[in-house]
């Protein structure tokens, strides 16, 4: 599987900013807690001192750091009660004050671990799964995650640098800021709960070197410890020509705590009823026991990987077709793309830093929508006819049927067209009119 395990170090974090720390949690929470009675301001330390039985002086300390030896558990249900904290809040307190949770050594990287934990994703197709540590890289998916997905097998993929940091999820999240809230408060109880790891607390710090995500972060006082039934409405153009509304179920394997794995299903029911026929559009591998000549048996594929280039090909069997140019712009000589003409899919390949290739086959529709802009720019007329070959292997095989998608897809792009050229040209004349308005200006 891709990723792996964090690493602990023992960094201290107060070096990544106070939010992280028992002060900058009270001080979030005191001001959320006066806003909810409607005060319009935050609790003071002398009305939640009072509340809870303690000096003012007292209370200030423990705002300042300092930690009590009589801040027993009836103590903190007292403070977590006046602050109105929800499950994780007081999870999060807790965690807090004992300074973290205590690590667990158990890894993904045994064999028996890593196998038992990829049947369980891989037995959720239809639906897409990942698996992630507790610093969100991913570390295993199955098929449909990585079909609706491609980035989860990209080197280093890491969930919270996708949605937060990446350009892709501000475009698929209809409402990316209000997802990134809650991206925000997993961050939050995750730097609650493991306070001393430098991989999740570098995450950290790279988020709130975004301006945006700084913003939210400093702006949030909650925390979550997971997106568990939580739902978003996202436009997932290989899915649906509409925003579709996903939900999410998360679960902890008892083996490994610090990983969680991560469900995803449908709300909308037209396509949580296509999805359940979606196992026999996902790809199939051949078997490298086969005979390639042979016809192969049809099981359902995971992402794989080979130790070289030529085994992808093998991959695609005999009606395999390389697409060296395209391979190269997109990647370079770390990327390989194979269409498997028969089945019309496409095998995606990318080499990792250990030489070996991950190899995922992917629907041509999937594939289009990775593209960067960069591809049609290229200036390189075989990218150009290596790309119509990937766009014809979208669209349906009945040679009417393709040109009735022809005309519709050809319709839809000539509208925006004209919508961004007409938008273009008021630019341009509102413009022109400014300057003219300018120029009078100066000869009054």
């Amino acid at each position: 599987m891709a990723g792996g395990s964090a690493i602990l170090h023992g960094a201290e974090p107060s070096t990544h900013g106070p939010l992280l720390s028992l002060p900058g949690l009270l001080r979030g929470w005191r001001a959320a807690a006066g806003e909810r009675r409607g005060l319009g301001r935050a609790l003071s330390q002398t009305e939640i001192a009072e509340a809870i039985g303690r000096s003012r002086a007292w209370y200030q300390a423990l705002e300042r750091g300092n930690r009590p030896k009589t801040l027993d558990r009836e103590l903190l249900d007292r403070i977590a009660n006046v602050l109105a904290l929800g499950s994780d809040e007081r999870h999060a307190l807790l965690l807090s004050v004992i300074d973290g949770e205590i690590s667990i050594t158990q890894s993904v990287g045994d064999h028996h671990t890593r196998h038992g934990l990829q049947r369980l994703l891989d037995h959720q197709l239809p639906d897409p799964a990942y698996l992630t540590d507790k610093a969100w890289n991913v570390a295993g998916y199955n098929a449909a995650m990585v079909t609706i997905w491609p980035w989860v097998r990209e080197p280093g993929a890491n969930l919270m640098r996708w949605a937060l940091l990446g350009e892709e999820a501000r475009t698929q999240y209809v409402n990316w800021e209000q997802n990134a809230v809650e991206y925000v408060k997993l961050l939050r109880f995750a730097g609650t709960r493991y306070p001393h790891d430098d991989q999740l607390l570098d995450l950290i710090m790279q988020v709130k070197s975004d301006a945006v995500c700084r913003q939210l972060w400093e702006s949030v006082a909650a925390v979550s410890e997971s997106r568990d039934g939580h739902s978003h409405v996202m436009r997932i153009p290989s899915l649906s020509r509409t925003p579709v509304t996903a939900v999410t179920s998360v679960l902890f394997p008892a083996a490994t705590p610090e990983y969680r794995v991560t469900i995803i299903t449908w709300a909308d029911e037209e396509l949580a009823a296509a999805n359940s026929h979606y196992d026999a559009k996902l790809a199939y591998l051949i078997d490298e026991k086969q005979n390639p000549a042979s016809v192969p048996s049809r099981q359902p594929a995971t992402h794989r990987i080979v130790d070289t280039p030529q085994e992808v090909e093998r991959m695609a069997g005999n009606s395999g077709l390389s697409l060296p140019a395209l391979s190269s712009a997109i990647g370079g000589a770390d990327c390989k793309l194979v269409v498997n003409q028969e089945q019309r899919l496409l095998l995606w390949a990318s080499r990792h830093s250990d030489g070996r290739w991950d190899v995922a086959q992917l629907t041509p529709h999937s594939v289009l929508v990775r593209l960067s802009s960069s591809i049609f720019t290229s200036g390189n007329p075989q990218v150009r006819e290596e790309y119509k070959t990937v766009v014809r292997y979208a669209f349906p095989e009945n040679p009417q049927q393709a040109i009735s998608t022809c005309e519709e897809v050809a319709a839809e792009m000539r509208g925006r067209i004209e919508a961004v050229t007409a938008v273009n040209r008021e630019i341009c004349d509102s413009l022109q009119n400014d300057r003219a308005a300018g120029r009078a200006d100066v000869r009054r």
